[in-house]
């Protein structure tokens, strides 16, 4: 047997708990490591599902350009579209449906 092995093994031996704390500590370390990246591949493939059966069967949506913010406002909100473009957007060639969307803020 090497020297350097029979030393590791008698220092194992002689300090049993140490060996052991630090086993544990790097197993749990793997452990919720391994545990955080499970989860959130598994909440983003539950994002994923939920926003595209939300929008299954949609192939264009038609919205304003332009966007109404207020101070502290980030993002804004789009300036609503005339409900009435429902009839010119059934005219487009190749437009099989169009439906009015409306929500509300």
């Amino acid at each position: 047997m090497n020297a350097s092995v029979r030393l590791s093994v008698s220092s194992l031996r002689a300090h049993k708990r140490r060996f052991a704390g630090t086993f544990l500590a790097v197993f749990l370390g793997v452990a919720f490591l391994a545990g955080t990246l499970v989860m959130g591949d598994t909440l983003r493939a539950g994002f994923d599902t939920m926003f595209g059966n939300a929008t299954s069967g949609t192939d264009a949506v038609v919205r304003s350009a332009g966007a109404i913010t207020t101070p502290g406002e980030s993002q804004g909100v789009r300036e609503p579209v005339d409900t009435d473009l429902v009839r010119t957007v059934e005219q487009v060639p190749g437009v099989a449906a169009a439906a009015p969307d409306i929500q509300g803020a």
